[in-house]
């Protein structure tokens, strides 16, 4: 994960994965099976680069989605 070390929270990282998939900034490459998310600010400029496999991705989103059902 790239971003700036002191804007590293939960909420920022959730919020700039989010804006990744909902701008469609998102990369698939399917001979090494990696997804590359990114964000960018105002400027254009990239705050946010996440890349995991399949099997990172299936990981992270059971664990957020137990925290949810925990939670809520």
């Amino acid at each position: 994960v790239i971003i700036p070390p002191n804007e590293m929270t939960d909420v920022v990282f959730l919020r700039r994965l989010r804006n990744a998939l909902a701008h469609g900034n998102v990369e698939i490459d399917k001979d090494q099976n990696l997804f590359k998310f990114r964000n960018y600010d105002r400027q254009d400029q990239c705050n946010f680069e996440a890349t995991n496999n399949m099997a990172g991705l299936g990981e992270f989103v059971q664990e957020i989605s137990e925290f949810f059902n925990s939670n809520i």
